[in-house]
């Protein structure tokens, strides 16, 4: 006596052999299919006939493109062959699945090559994907709550850190951040003896909003810690970084920090110096430089590092 099974006329032993795998295999929260040489569909389970919208049995014996559309068909393709044709299993593998079956998300893909016969070159690639989108963006979260100052949702010391290595490593490619100003309250100390640590943390909230406001989109405003904030600027002449440092003073310059009952005034004081041969730390202490002269010449101001200046 035979049973069909997707297709496939088994004896009862075989086909209970077969039933047991393919539920086991169904039951598997992943995505997985064995594809023949020629590209064609042998197995699918059932999640993966899930996410491609169709029953398993329309997809067994078609080619890659019926379920993946035709740019994952060809990436798909030319994965599997390089996989017969080295007899080598790829991955893990990371994909950001935007077409693929309709879908969105972050997968981990496995591919290894095998044969029906022993001792056979490989004729078939089993394929094994994760969705793994849920872990990918709890570990941006992480990220991003690793590089964000919490107090006012600036990017902080460490994101500075991370963005001047890699303008180091891109030193033969030039990226847009060509200056660095260095921004500091002025008389800071006063306010949190005079109003309390509570309104002090208010007045850093007020200033990294309104560094967004003053700032272009293509600049970034970064809180340094204490009462410091650093704003890369992207692609200035000196000019032009002038007029947004002035453009940021003016945006306190005695002005209440506003939802503060009777809230200080305060005034910043502005160092900057150009970003000179991919060296943002040499530029950050001219800068720095800078803004000790400001301080020293009067505050609310803003200085632009001369390049003789010494520490």
């Amino acid at each position: 006596m035979e049973r069909k099974i997707r297709g496939m006329d088994l004896p009862d032993a075989a086909a209970e052999t077969h039933r047991l795998l393919q539920r086991a295999l169904d039951a598997l929260p992943l995505s997985l299919n064995i594809k023949t040489a020629d590209g064609r569909y042998g197995f699918i389970n059932a999640h993966q006939a899930r996410n491609a919208g169709m029953p398993a049995e329309a997809i067994i014996g078609q080619e890659v493109g019926i379920a993946a559309g035709e740019t994952w068909r060809r990436i798909i393709r030319e994965r599997d062959i390089k996989v017969l044709e080295t007899g080598e299993p790829m991955g893990p593998y990371r994909d950001d699945f935007s077409t693929l079956f309709g879908l969105d998300g972050h997968w981990i893909t496995f591919k290894a090559p095998f044969s029906l016969r022993e001792g056979d070159a490989p004729d078939h690639v089993v394929t094994i994907s994760f969705d793994v989108t849920p872990f990918v963006e709890a570990e941006n979260r992480l990220m991003s709550a690793a590089y964000t100052d919490a107090l006012t949702g600036l990017p902080n010391r460490r994101w500075f850190d991370r963005e001047i290595e890699q303008m180091a490593s891109r030193a033969e490619h030039p990226g847009p951040m060509d200056w660095l100003l260095v921004i500091d309250i002025d008389h800071f100390k006063s306010i949190n003896d005079t109003y309390g640590h509570q309104v002090g943390d208010c007045v850093l909230r007020e200033t990294g909003m309104r560094l967004r406001q003053s700032t272009r989109s293509c600049d970034s405003a970064v809180r340094f810690g204490g009462e410091e904030f650093v704003v890369l600027v992207s692609d200035a002449t000196s000019e032009e970084v002038g007029v947004i440092a002035e453009r940021i003073r003016l945006a306190f310059d005695g002005k209440p920090m506003i939802k503060v009952e009777s809230s200080p005034s305060i005034t910043v004081s502005i160092g900057a110096a150009d970003i000179e041969g991919r060296d943002a730390q040499a530029a950050l202490r001219r800068a720095d430089d800078a803004l000790y002269l400001a301080k020293k010449i009067g505050r609310n101001r803003v200085v632009l590092a001369d390049r003789s200046l010494q520490p």
